[in-house]
């Protein structure tokens, strides 16, 4: 049986990048994340591009400026989006669902 992988990109919202919140060579990790994403898109493995959805809490709300992806990410039609709503990846989330989808394809 193949083997079945995704890249999991984790919390790359606007709000976590600003300049109150400067991260350590953060368009260099954007670029890795980018170049990782198109390797596993060539040989046909999920990315998967996981948002805190804050809604109801103030901070990180869904479709707001500071939930959004950074503008330099490269996602496509293809990726799939998921929302967390803690910061455990996968409490209340879709991604144990997807990820057993992956595995029984």
């Amino acid at each position: 049986m193949p083997s079945k992988k995704a890249l999991l990109v984790i919390d790359m919202p606007k709000g976590s990048f600003t300049a109150k919140t400067p991260r350590f060579d953060a368009a260099g990790v954007v670029k890795r994340i980018n170049e990782l994403a198109r390797l596993f898109r060539k040989l046909q493995y999920l990315v998967i591009y996981i948002q805190h959805d804050g809604t109801g809490t103030g901070e990180f709300e869904k479709n707001t400026h500071e939930w959004e992806n950074l503008d330099d990410l490269m996602v496509t039609p293809t990726d799939i989006r998921i929302d967390k709503y803690a910061n455990d990846v996968f409490y209340n989330s879709k991604l144990q669902s997807t990820l057993k989808n992956l595995k029984e394809d």
